[in-house]
């Protein structure tokens, strides 16, 4: 197991991706996770983007 490999096994109940603290990401960031995960619909994704831009 690498480096990166034990840092994220360490950090996995803290963090939704390797490396970035859930607390870090922006709402940008969560809205484009939330889209990918098919949470919300083109549109709400559209609109909420502008409204946090």
């Amino acid at each position: 197991m690498d480096a990166t490999s034990r840092f994220c096994s360490y950090c996995g109940k803290e963090q939704l991706t390797c490396g970035t603290p859930y607390y870090d990401r922006g709402a940008i960031e969560i809205l484009k996770e939330r889209y990918a995960r098919g949470e919300i619909s083109t549109e709400e994704f559209q609109k909420m983007k502008r409204e946090v831009a």
